[in-house]
């Protein structure tokens, strides 16, 4: 079984240097937590539990996580 994994970013890096906007380890996650500074961590460490808990569908939807809050599919 693969393990979920997401990304935290503690600052919007889309609002950054064009270089700082491509994320290759971002490419394999499941979760982005951008902007949210450090409640990302808190905010990503629950996403992942919810990913992990029984009865979860293999191969189920990513989510996004904007500046401003909130799940995006």
């Amino acid at each position: 079984m693969a393990l979920p994994a997401a990304e935290v970013h503690i600052s919007d890096v889309t609002k950054r240097e064009p270089f700082r906007q491509i994320s290759y380890a971002g490419m394999a996650c499941q979760g982005h937590f951008i902007g949210e500074g450090l409640e990302g961590y808190l905010s990503a460490a629950r996403f992942l539990k919810q990913m992990i808990e029984p009865g979860l569908e293999e191969g189920g939807p990513t989510y996004s996580v904007r500046p401003s809050g909130g799940l995006v599919n």
